[in-house]
């Protein structure tokens, strides 16, 4: 379990890439091991997918991320930042059995669900449908929250930096990074600059809505119609988003026009009627960036001495950054080892579409 503690410094340095939440919790565990960290980032902390993050810890995950998610729970829950509220997870009917242990493994660790059809498990009128469903606790965490928590004990060491590889070697703003380890962990940028295969960039994007009438309390997360929505700021006002798109460009993963809302809203009308009457009033997007596999890249940059990258976290990001940038710092320690499934060498041999954690179900 992920203790919070206060900031500590030790004699030996290590450097990290991002200041976002992959980058930050990476280094807030080196500096738990007694590393000097030395942040760099381009741009401000949270930059990217992290300040844009929707801000739902997901526990709708492959069995092999459970326990990792559940690790991120527990961190947050220790540092108050936590919300909890009902959550109604509609899975694809193909993918149902593969949810449902997954909902077995949650109920073993005390956590409620139930199951049944949509209609049966919410009778309220506000969302609809004869699909199986799970409804379940979810929680929901600030992620500015976060990155403020992380940041105000370790702001004196993020530098404003641009990284670049040259012959296998890491240079910050033309400087060689050579006097300690480097942890990677910028998002699809890791990607643009180590150069890895197998992963895809796409971009994220989500729609703040309201609405006149009383809008659904809890999060709805629908994998057969292909949106998500979460409740904020009172029973009429929401965050709703849809499909991703993939990108040839990372920076173009920023753009996003409000009026893309009006086709989610229309998909989503199909199960929650209300959705007809939301309109939108906010729209956000970031580049995001996932393996074929839907796994995340832990571990050491094949053909790179002393360089590890934390990065493939998209859509599962702000859950997974607190336990699984642990288990890559506890690696470099040598105290324990990253899954196989989970390491970067395993990308070189991936085909396919992007594939988020929450589809790799039955992977």
């Amino acid at each position: 379990m992920i203790q919070v503690q206060n900031w500590t410094v030790g004699s030996r340095r290590a450097y990290v890439i991002g200041a976002g939440l992959a980058g930050l919790w990476t280094a807030w565990n080196l500096a738990q091991e007694g590393h000097e960290v030395i942040i760099y980032e381009a741009h401000e902390p949270g930059y990217g997918a992290s300040s844009r993050a929707v801000g739902i810890v997901s526990l709708q995950l492959p069995l092999k991320l459970l326990g990792y998610a559940l690790e991120g729970l527990r961190a947050y829950k220790s540092m108050g930042l936590v919300r909890e509220t009902m959550s109604l997870w509609i899975p694809r009917p193909e993918v149902f059995e593969c949810a449902l242990s997954v909902a077995r493994e949650l109920e073993r660790h005390g956590m409620p669900i139930s199951i049944g059809t949509v209609e049966e498990l919410i009778n309220q009128g506000t969302v609809n449908g004869d699909e199986r469903a799970i409804l379940m606790v979810q929680a929901i965490v600030d992620p500015g929250d976060v990155i403020n928590a992380l940041y105000s004990k370790m702001a004196a060491w993020i530098v404003e930096g641009s990284a670049t590889v040259r012959d296998g070697m890491v240079l910050v703003n033309g400087r060689p990074l050579d006097d300690g380890p480097v942890f990677i962990a910028s998002g699809p940028w890791s990607t643009d600059l180590l150069g890895l295969r197998g992963l895809r960039t796409y971009r994220c994007s989500a729609f703040g809505v309201e609405s006149d009438d009383e809008l659904p309390g809890l999060i709805v997360e629908d994998d057969i119609m292909s949106f998500y929505y979460v409740p904020e700021g009172g029973r009429r006002r929401g965050i709703i988003a849809g499909p991703d798109e993939p990108l040839n460009l990372t920076n173009e993963g920023f753009r996003v026009n409000i009026y893309e809302a009006y086709d989610v809203l229309e998909a989503a009308s199909k199960r929650m009627p209300s959705a007809l009457g939301m309109r939108p009033v906010s729209a956000w997007a970031a580049p995001c960036v996932v393996a074929p596999d839907g796994m995340p890249a832990v571990g050491e940059v094949p053909g790179m001495n002393n360089v590890y990258v934390f990065t493939g976290l998209n859509g599962a990001g702000l859950t997974l950054a607190p336990a699984l940038s642990k288990l890559l710092v506890d690696a470099f320690e040598g105290v324990s080892q990253v899954p196989q499934f989970m390491r970067p060498e395993r990308l070189e041999r991936l085909n396919g579409d992007f594939l988020e954690p929450f589809d790799a179900l039955c992977a």
